[in-house]
């Protein structure tokens, strides 16, 4: 099928019914995707009945809920090729890629795209080799925008002409291209900085500061952080994961500030019952830590302390919950009980790499114990 190149506001449901149908460019029709009385068209048909559909240009057209796309393509399992350039795209649809087995290119420029959740968006997509994102919104990129377990096969991603904050929270982005710089299409020349004001216009390689200048600077700011804390956490944990806690949360919290946090293994009193140690050290804590892993889902104690903490937080007795996932625990195999606590609570999960975890701390002091 060729170019549609014209205005309507009106696509029946079985427009593209075909079965040899394997090519459909749809571009800069300004057909707007939402269902008014101004535009007809249905999102779970118009697509389902091209089984063969193979490359999709839709640019220039406008989808303003990300569901909407979802709902479209989902049962188009053969496509491989998708073009949703300039549509006003605020984010990326969540599971939608891995919803799409045999798709190796999309291409998304020129969208007002600023950030997403890698672990969602790309679920275990391992077909994926080129994604173009050039002219978005993205300010900074992090590990948790690309999850490398799911975009192993990525051979070129292009992400020149957008904001970029040339600041340590960029880091990351600027250690990843040094080291696959090869998939980085147009790099340095189309990479620049836009914040902060100092540094617009220079080119990304040459302004975004080096891992020992960030480092300095996250040390001055963790000091000055710790040193005025003195209020204590409540941790939930595993008998198994106890050397964790010591070696890791214990170290870094206590060992590095004035914070005191509760770990039943210490801090319980002798002789009192199990039920009234729990209760009364979580009254006198203002966040309580659940540390999640795999021998935790299994305990009946840290899921009966974890109903105890979510009763806390309906009352409004306790300022936050924090889930602290240790191991990749699915919520598959936790309780829903367990499940609606992560899903209440601000889940973090702890880097595997050494390199990261300095950040890791800094970001759970700013964000929960900066009273």
């Amino acid at each position: 099928m060729g170019n549609l190149g014209f205005r309507f506001n009106r696509i029946d449901d079985r427009a593209f019914q075909s079965s040899t149908l394997k090519r459909l460019v749809f571009f800069n029709n300004h057909f707007v995707f939402i269902k008014d009385v101004m535009h007809h068209f249905n999102e779970t048909e118009i697509f389902r009945h091209s089984p063969k559909l193979k490359y999709l240009d839709l640019r220039g057209n406008e989808f303003p809920s990300i569901h909407v796309l979802e709902k479209m393509l989902s049962p188009v399992k053969s496509l491989s090729q998708l073009i949703i350039d300039n549509c006003q795209l605020i984010t990326l649809p969540e599971n939608l890629f891995s919803k799409l087995p045999n798709l190796f290119y999309v291409s998304l420029r020129n969208n007002k795209i600023s950030s997403w959740n890698g672990q969602r968006v790309f679920g275990n997509q391992s077909s994926l080799r080129t994604m173009r994102l050039t002219g978005n919104s993205l300010s900074t990129i992090n590990e948790t925008m690309f999850p490398r377990n799911a975009l192993t096969h990525l051979s070129m991603l292009s992400l020149g002409n957008n904001p970029f904050a040339c600041t340590c929270s960029n880091v990351w982005f600027k250690n990843w291209i040094e080291t696959e710089q090869s998939i980085f299409e147009n790099y340095p020349e189309l990479y620049h900085c836009k914040t902060p004001p100092e540094k617009d216009g220079e080119l990304l390689k040459d302004g975004i500061p080096t891992q020992f200048e960030c480092s300095n600077t996250k040390n001055e700011l963790f000091t000055a952080i710790v040193t005025s804390l003195s209020l204590s956490a409540y941790v939930i944990y595993c008998d198994n994961d106890l050397k964790w806690i010591q070696r890791k949360l214990l170290g870094k919290i206590e060992n590095e500030s004035e914070i005191s946090l509760c770990i039943r293994d210490r801090d319980f009193e002798v002789g009192k019952v199990y039920v009234e140690n729990i209760i009364e050290k979580m009254n006198s804590s203002r966040r309580i830590i659940l540390v999640i892993s795999h021998d935790m889902v299994k305990s009946n104690w840290c899921l009966f302390e974890s109903r105890i903490a979510q009763e806390k937080c309906l009352n409004k007795e306790s300022d936050a919950l924090i889930s602290l996932m240790v191991e990749d625990v699915s919520e598959e195999n936790m309780s829903s009980s367990l499940r609606a606590f992560v899903n209440s609570a601000s889940l973090s999960k702890f880097p595997a790499k050494e390199y990261d975890q300095e950040q890791f701390w800094l970001n759970l002091f700013l964000t929960y114990f900066d009273f």
